[in-house]
């Protein structure tokens, strides 16, 4: 479990005339359903983007490519988080 900052995160941002923002994890192991948990706190100021899960690109085989991208679904279907973050092309080849 996260240690929740949501709170210290939106003073911050009324400090800074910040009105919206994006909330992504990057390269941590938090699940998208700790990304939706903060972004419902505030859910007219934080974006939430999905992430693969556990399993990152490139794939070292099809079952983790498609236990990535049942996590994605999972996050942008159920969750309602609004994008996929640090996405590139090349990290799908050769697949």
């Amino acid at each position: 479990m996260s240690e929740d900052t949501s709170g210290e995160l939106l003073k911050h941002m009324d400090w800074h005339g910040i009105d919206m923002t994006v909330i992504y994890p990057g390269a941590s192991m938090f699940p998208n359903d700790e990304i939706a948990k903060v972004v419902a706190r505030a859910p007219t100021r934080l974006i939430g983007f999905a992430k693969y899960g556990k399993y990152m690109p490139p794939f070292t085989s099809p079952e983790n490519e498609k236990l990535a991208m049942d996590d994605l679904e999972h996050g942008l279907r159920d969750l309602g988080l609004r994008g996929v973050g640090e996405v590139s092309c090349e990290q799908w080849w050769p697949f």
